[in-house]
């Protein structure tokens, strides 16, 4: 849940033999409330959200609370046909809350028991990152990682980790 924004400008002359020389720039921002962790699309995941069986574990719930705040800047120029660069780089504060639920399913030698599971973090962060791209005769792509650098208030995400929320299971099958 959230909005997204992308403006880009550019400034290019045709030079006889050569084709498009110039330069562009632009902006991406976008603000969520709330995503997945994959950071593929903003959304909120809700049943059966990650649904996976490791252990027995089934996460029925995995939802990730903003506000996020993602602001790129991108420029780069072009020489002809043959020459392209792009520098991208992204800069990410965040306040972020992690509540997940789920059951594990115990199997033992009596039977098998059913816990209720959970976790739930949160982090004050900023993140940088920048990335280069280069293209030669409209046929060779070369990507470089810049680098990407993450500094937390807290170190890292605190709260509680993956745990079983009671003393004892919900249910216990023979």
């Amino acid at each position: 849940m959230g909005v997204k924004f992308k403006r880009k400008q550019s400034a290019y002359v045709n030079v006889l033999r050569i084709g498009k020389v110039g330069f562009h720039y632009g902006v991406n921002a976008s603000f969520s409330i709330a995503e997945n962790r994959t950071w593929a699309e903003t959304t909120v995941e809700w049943c059966p959200g990650e649904l996976r069986t490791e252990d027995g574990r089934f996460w029925l719930m995995d939802i990730d609370f903003g506000p996020s705040i993602t602001v790129g800047v991108m420029g780069g120029g072009q020489f002809g046909e043959r020459f392209l660069i792009n520098v991208i780089g992204f800069v990410n504060p965040h306040a972020k809350a992690n509540a997940k639920f789920g059951l594990e399913l115990d199997d033992h030698a009596h039977g098998l028991d059913v816990w209720t599971i959970g976790e739930a973090t949160f982090d004050l962060a900023v993140s940088l990152n920048a990335r280069a791209q280069v293209n030669l005769f409209n046929r060779f792509t070369f990507n470089r990682d810049l680098g990407e650098q993450h500094w937390s208030v807290f170190g890292g995400p605190v709260g509680w980790d993956e745990r079983r929320l009671s003393g004892s299971p919900i249910c216990s099958f023979p």
